[in-house]
């Protein structure tokens, strides 16, 4: 986030800690999700006071939890489910209508969806085009 927030090199070292650890610990785990909270509300917290924000970093927190383990539950998992998770946490984190970020959540799901269906040897033109496009979205809808 350092270069979207202009962050200090020693806050953006001591987010991607936080964020970097909670995505290790929910990658080896597979029950008792809420374990990463802590790290990602640490992070969300440092987002917020340094935006000088509005949103709760517990519940952007959760939200993005939320579309990591849906990820990972079959007939969860779908790109578009996952998307609009996605963008319930977007909304939550820019403080916008949850439809106006509703595309750029799912492209990004799509983007992730098909990395993990071609893990051995994925298509990372199409998950870059699939990612720009997403960010393109979020980008135009705060703007």
């Amino acid at each position: 986030m350092s270069a979207c927030s202009h962050y200090s090199w020693a806050v953006s070292v001591r987010e991607a800690f936080h964020l970097a650890r909670a995505a290790a610990t929910f990658g080896n785990a597979r029950s008792n999700y809420e374990q990463v909270l802590p790290d990602l509300e640490v992070a969300y917290t440092m987002v917020r006071d340094w935006e000088g924000a509005r949103f709760d970093p517990r519940n952007v927190a959760r939200a993005e939890l939320a579309w990591w383990v849906a990820r990972r539950i079959p007939g969860e998992n779908a790109p578009e489910h996952v998307g609009a998770l996605i963008a319930q946490e977007y909304a939550l984190l820019y403080e916008v209508p949850t439809p106006s970020v509703e595309s750029a959540g799912v492209l990004r799901a799509q983007a992730g969806a098909l990395r993990d269906a071609e893990a051995s040897a994925p298509d990372w033109t199409v998950i870059e085009s699939l990612l720009v496009r997403s960010y393109s979205d979020l980008h135009r809808a705060l703007n």
